[in-house]
């Protein structure tokens, strides 16, 4: 479903420097960045790591995340399963 509010993104290299600390502090993040053709929000399903690049689940299309900005989520190890539910359309 494509999401009809625009995300606020932010520089790749202030994000991913900003979720180091979240990391080190003991938050999991997950990258979240919007699609550059189809403005669909995108969560990356991997934990604690940052594309620069993404192809879009909605259109196929890639964006440049590292050009286009991104921000994260950030969460507690308690909500990993719950996070890994609502990825594999469980919920």
């Amino acid at each position: 479903m494509i999401s009809k509010r625009r995300m606020n993104l932010h520089p790749f290299d202030e994000v991913a420097d900003s979720a180091v600390v979240e990391i080190e502090s003991g938050f999991d993040v997950y990258q979240q960045w919007e699609c550059e053709h189809c403005h669909a929000k995108q969560t990356m399903p991997d934990r604690n790591k940052f594309y620069e690049r993404g192809i879009c689940e909605e259109c196929g299309k890639e964006t440049n995340i590292k050009k286009r900005g991104c921000n994260y989520m950030k969460a507690t190890q308690n909500l990993r399963p719950v996070i890994a539910s609502v990825m594999k359309g469980d919920s």
